[in-house]
């Protein structure tokens, strides 16, 4: 085997049989050593977690000696198979990914001191890269998969919300529509009596109030459908001095409350090719924040 292939294929083609012996001789001490250790640095650790452990250990450790007394690849693999498990077991524990990684570190220094007790010796280099390449692939095995579920689990979690947020903006936008509505004629009875001015210029702003929940509700609908790389793209010409004039007289009244003004500067026939919708999304979220959060002052697009 050339040198430089050594931490390659080291531990898949060549046995390794006197760590093979010595580490089924000493499985017992390693399940009682690594438990202390856990029991030591992760308090949390409850019994039933402990019980899997020990039930679960003595079957990675004769997974590791099987591959230390095989010269095929074989070994290695089933190796790193039935690491999985380990991964799972934790994930449905709770575990997180750092106290995952701590009992590996704890085996790691356990099974590397128990070995070279029981061979009465220091490990030369060759033996130390097989075993660690051996507890590399534990390792390596065992936080993919819990990365894995942790990453399902996530998944589903947005999923879930995604699919809340879109029943919840169809339901109310329904019920918000027939209370515009309602508004709306109310408003026009009331503006036939000019001792009800007032009073309509206060049902005015409860419904730009209601326009505009429902239009930051259909931004985050938008927001969600790219986040899922589900939205639809529709590329056109748009021009941009009649989207910034439609965008910012959306937020003019909020302006105004706060004293700011916006000016608006577009160079005569300015144009791009964009998805005019998503582009209004991105305008309206730059400009409601800088309303949102300036307390005097121009704004300028």
């Amino acid at each position: 085997m050339a040198a430089e292939d050594l931490t390659l294929d080291l531990l898949a083609f060549r046995p390794f049989w006197r760590l093979a012996a010595a580490l089924r001789t000493r499985v017992e001490a390693i399940i009682g050593a690594w438990e202390e250790a856990v029991r030591e640095n992760l308090p949390a650790a409850d019994e039933l977690t402990l019980q899997q452990l020990r039930n679960s250990l003595p079957l990675v450790l004769e997974e590791i000696a099987h591959a230390f007394a095989s010269s095929t690849p074989k070994a290695t693999r089933e190796l790193i198979e039935g690491s999985k498990s380990h991964g799972t077991t934790r994930f449905h524990e709770n575990y997180s990914i750092r106290e995952l990684v701590v009992e590996y570190r704890l085996l790691r220094r356990i099974v590397i001191e128990q070995l070279a007790e029981e061979l009465g010796e220091d490990l030369d280099t060759e033996t130390m890269v097989a075993l660690n390449m051996a507890l590399d692939a534990v390792l390596q095995s065992g936080v993919v998969t819990f990365t894995n579920h942790l990453q399902q689990q996530i998944l589903a979690a947005a999923e879930i919300q995604s699919k809340y947020l879109s029943f919840l903006s169809h339901d109310l936008r329904n019920h918000l529509s027939q209370a515009v509505m309602q508004i709306q004629l109310l408003s026009a009875k009331l503006a036939k009596a000019p001792e009800y001015a007032e009073t309509v210029a206060g049902i005015e702003s409860v419904k730009r109030a209601i326009l505009r929940t429902t239009a930051g509700m259909d931004r985050l609908l938008e927001a969600e459908q790219l986040r899922h790389g589900s939205a639809n793209l529709d590329i056109h010409t748009v021009h941009l001095s009649q989207l910034l004039l439609e965008v910012s007289q959306q937020w003019q009244y909020e302006a105004q409350l706060k004293g700011l003004e916006l000016r608006v500067e577009v160079p005569d026939g300015a144009k791009v090719l964009s998805d005019e919708r998503l582009l209004t999304l991105v305008l309206q979220n730059l400009l409601g924040n800088a309303v949102k959060y300036s307390s005097a002052g121009t704004i300028n697009i």
